[in-house]
């Protein structure tokens, strides 16, 4: 009992109020530590300490919010504090306790931090598969009308054709067919054929009047 009363007054006897908590930060950057108190501790002290929770562990409290690179903030209507840790490193990994000071043994959650390697991003990369995926969509969203355009031009120009043709044509056939093909000309131009019929000229014989 002595040694556990010892124990208490140089926090490392430690016991967790409730299950671990777990968190993940990155190298680098900073990560939020944030635990939970029951009602009626409102007003008590809370802090954040490492590995065994001894004096020298003790890293922020609320007396002091601000400490090197941990800042400390308690909300006392949500009943939650929350640690801040700044510029991880890879010793800042491992376990943590957040503790509420009060008379006799401190209520403390245990903490495990882990952490990872920082994602980054490449803005070159991204910029440059926006201007491709912008590209892209003009050239779907204009080279249609164009085509459209191009098509529509083909079209006239084959209509077009077709019925020169078809005129050439009917005027060859009909030139041919015609009764009195004997008698027109034998050149044909590309619109209009010129026809000459012979035409045997009628003479009124006048007889004059006999003398009586």
């Amino acid at each position: 009992i002595l040694s556990c009363l010892f124990f208490t007054v140089a926090l490392i006897c430690v016991t967790s109020a409730v299950g671990v908590i777990h968190v993940t930060g990155y190298l680098g950057r900073e990560v939020n530590v944030s635990c939970s108190y029951d009602e009626g501790y409102e007003s008590y002290e809370k802090y954040l300490c490492k590995n065994d929770c001894g004096d020298s562990d003790v890293l922020i409290t609320t007396s002091n919010s601000v400490k090197n690179k941990y800042t400390i903030h308690d909300d006392k209507t949500a009943r939650i504090f929350t640690t801040t840790i700044s510029d991880l490193h890879s010793t800042d990994t491992g376990k943590y306790w957040c503790g509420v000071t009060r008379t006799g043994k401190d209520i403390y959650t245990e903490v495990k931090l882990k952490l990872s390697t920082a994602v980054t991003i490449n803005t070159n990369l991204i910029e440059t598969h926006s201007s491709a995926m912008y590209s892209a969509l003009y050239v779907l969203f204009a080279v249609p009308p164009v085509l459209l355009l191009l098509i529509g031009i083909l079209v006239v120009v084959v209509y077009k054709w077709k019925h020169k043709v078809k005129g050439i044509f009917y005027i060859h056939t009909h030139a041919q067919s015609h009764p009195l093909k004997s008698a027109c000309k034998k050149s044909i131009t590309m619109f209009s054929a010129v026809c000459f019929q012979k035409m045997k000229p009628q003479w009124t014989e006048i007889h004059p009047r006999e003398k009586v």
